[in-house]
């Protein structure tokens, strides 16, 4: 038997991009104790049968996540699970499905501990019902693995992720691609261990995977190659970011010709590695290579001749070439299709705020570095800015700041600092006024506003993230 979820691809993303907030209720608790009379071939007392309620129910669910109503959402999900334990028994197999769905809409709605104790009752029906090596157990194990990350419970998490891809090697082999997600799990738990090479491993073994199913020489396992190009570049590995970029595009010239335009994806990634690495020269001229085989190639594919106009562009606002850069973005603007996938990335590339050159922004006020977390309090602050025509900031202010000034002059200093793309309208660059960001901070109690110690440079981004909510649990002190 195969449990889905009427929701569950929403949930990793719920988990990967939104906010997680602790709550303190326990909603599995709250379903009845004790089964209902009715069976599920029974009617209620209005008349509806059991099936026509749940299937009602069910609707309603699916009608009020797809418009991202969780608030709403949960009732729905909490009936649905107490009807069908009303019908079939609080312990039957057919209430795993519901406790799936329940924990999804918990999560998409940041309530982690009450979907951690949904997800872990319906693991232990799984187990109960279909034994500890059932492969419905890898999609809640790996879901209930992302909350724990998400949580800071990174030991948990991994052992949890071990657990699934355990059990994926036990039900799929050791070459599937299923398994992939599980390894970014663990990759993440690891990373934020800060145990970089057992990272690495998780990521390095989905390309050798790949080229064991695929070949070695297959172009199509071009994709893992990027994606193992893309952490080098991450975790500041920049030659072997390059060197794996270069092997990607050797395999697919091999295979398709040095003329394919298959090969601007790895190009443009390696340009971007060129770019980090201060070799702006190289980057540029990576990209204007990329760019000429997509002019050059039949297909003369206009949205990646749009995504290399953009990044050549802002190669060029780096080097303080405005007017050529502005002839890239209007390039870039022409070059896209006059559709809603055309008007989507106008919105994308050119009404979006996209920071190009600045320092970090500090995550810390220097006293804070190297506190212990108890120590630690999160300041905040937001700040008023525009952009110019050439992407320069101009007239930065402090709108609010807690504590009060506290870090206003090291937020200032990186934005006067900073570079902007232009704003594009109509493919004219314009002044974008009134923008507002908000940035949140660590600081000691004790520390005093306008701290000779703030430093604008502080550029420590492998410490924690201030709290924006985790998973309540006994454990997590």
């Amino acid at each position: 038997m195969r449990f889905v979820s009427l929701i569950a691809a929403a949930t990793v993303a719920a988990l990967l991009t939104g906010s997680l907030a602790a709550e303190d209720v326990v909603v599995a608790d709250s379903v009845p104790q004790e089964p209902g009379e009715e069976t599920a071939e029974e009617t209620g007392t209005d008349g509806i049968s059991f099936a026509t309620r749940l299937e009602s129910a069910r609707k309603r669910l699916v009608q009020l996540s797809d418009e991202q109503r969780y608030d709403e959402a949960e009732p729905v999900a909490l009936q649905i699970l107490r009807l069908t334990q009303e019908g079939f028994g609080e312990d039957a197999q057919q209430i795993i499905e519901p406790l799936l769905d329940l924990a999804a809409v918990q999560i998409n709605g940041a309530k982690l501990t009450t979907a951690e104790q949904n997800l872990s009752a319906a693991i232990k029906l799984i187990e109960q019902y279909d034994g500890p090596l059932s492969a419905e157990l890898i999609g809640p194990l790996t879901t209930l693995g992302e909350i724990y990350n998400r949580s800071g419970l990174y030991d948990k998490a991994a052992q949890t992720f071990d657990r699934a891809l355990r059990l994926n090697h036990v039900n799929m082999g050791f070459t599937n691609f299923e398994q992939f997600p599980i390894m970014d799990g663990l990759t993440d738990s690891y990373m934020s261990q800060q145990d970089i090479d057992e990272a690495t491993f998780y990521q390095s073994s989905q390309l050798e995977i790949q080229q064991r199913r695929l070949g070695i020489d297959n172009h199509e396992t071009a994709p893992g190659y990027y994606k193992l190009a893309r952490w080098y570049s991450r975790i500041n590995r920049y030659d072997e970011a390059i060197l794996t970029y270069q092997k990607a595009d050797r395999v697919v010239r091999e295979a398709l010709g040095n003329d394919s335009p298959e090969r601007t994806e790895g190009l443009q990634g390696l340009a971007l590695v060129y770019q980090k690495f201060g070799n702006r020269s190289a980057s540029s001229s990576i990209l204007r290579k990329a760019l000429k085989l997509v002019e050059e190639s039949p297909e003369n594919d206009p949205l990646r001749r749009a995504s290399l106009h953009v990044a050549i562009g802002d190669n060029l606002v780096r080097e303080g070439r405005f007017s050529t850069a502005l002839g890239q973005y209007a390039a870039a603007w022409e070059a896209l299709p006059n559709n809603d996938t055309g008007t989507e990335l106008r919105e994308f590339y050119f009404n979006r705020t996209v920071r190009l050159e600045g320092n970090l922004f500090p995550q810390y006020a220097n006293r804070a570095r190297g506190r212990a977390p108890g120590e630690l309090k999160t300041g905040s602050i937001l700040v008023d800015y525009s952009i110019s025509a050439k992407g320069r900031v101009k007239d930065p202010s402090v709108v609010e700041s807690y504590p009060p000034g506290l870090m206003d002059r090291s937020f200032l200093s990186i934005y006067r600092r900073s570079l902007f793309r232009p704003h594009l309208v109509d493919g004219v660059a314009q002044t974008k006024d009134g923008l507002l960001a908000r940035h949140e901070f660590y600081y000691v109690a004790d520390q005093e506003p306008d701290d000779p110690d703030n430093d604008a440079d502080n550029d420590d981004d492998d410490r924690p993230k201030p709290n924006r909510g985790k998973l309540s649990y006994p454990d997590s002190d």
